[in-house]
């Protein structure tokens, strides 16, 4: 079972930490590619989150996206700056 359960993302959607929770999920399921839609909702609510960004990296890199890898690497330098 996914803790939180998905559907506590359907009635707080701008909840972060149940995005957060969700990837995380994926990633002890080993479900990577399924992992990427709650890291890239996470972006989406708070673009400032470096950790955020840099696990998104690792996503694109293991699921062969490096067009998306590339942008997210390009954030996380920016980012890094600050």
């Amino acid at each position: 079972m996914l803790f939180p359960p998905p559907q506590l993302t359907q009635h707080s959607p701008e909840e972060k930490s149940y995005w957060k929770y969700l990837g995380e999920n994926f990633i002890r399921l080993r479900n990577l590619k399924d992992a990427i839609g709650p890291y890239e909702k996470l972006v989406a609510l708070d673009d400032t989150d470096l950790a955020i960004w840099e696990r998104l990296v690792e996503l694109y890199n293991s699921n062969s996206m490096p067009g998306k890898a590339k942008k997210a690497k390009a954030k996380v330098a920016e980012l890094s700056k600050s």
